[in-house]
């Protein structure tokens, strides 16, 4: 049983190399293709800006509700809120929606910035003037 782990160790680490390579590689044009966003969204009128801005934040916060909304959900029915009734399920479903909400506010977990550069994208082949 141990030749054919040993055997499968260097193919082990060329896979973890290659998604290493890939991460680093992601990271590093997310650094960049922020600044590239930033000054998409500074060409753009206000207004426009203001309605990604605003789609984006609330797109990562409903997408922030729902993954809080389901690690709630397994925390059982016992706590300060007094989940054991349909009251305690409300003030969880309020509780859980300012978390993200707060966390959106706070600069997010970098949903927005995706979604703000898709939108940006999007409108610019529209317009013909982008890939």
């Amino acid at each position: 049983m141990a030749a054919p782990l040993a055997a499968l160790a260097p193919v082990a680490l060329n896979v973890a190399s290659k998604v290493a390579g890939k991460v680093a590689d992601a990271l590093s044009s997310s650094t960049s293709g922020a600044k590239g966003l930033e000054e998409k969204l500074a060409a753009l009128d206000p207004k426009a800006r203001g309605k990604i801005e605003k789609t984006a934040t609330d797109f990562e916060a409903v997408f922030l509700e729902n993954m809080l909304g389901q690690i709630f959900a397994s925390t059982g029915t016992e706590g300060p809120l007094g989940q054991n009734g349909t009251g305690g399920d409300a003030y969880k479903s309020m509780l859980v929606n300012e978390y993200a909400r707060t966390i959106t506010k706070s600069g997010g977990v970098g949903i927005a910035n995706s979604v703000m550069a898709e939108m940006i994208r999007i409108q610019e082949r529209a317009a013909g003037g982008g890939a």
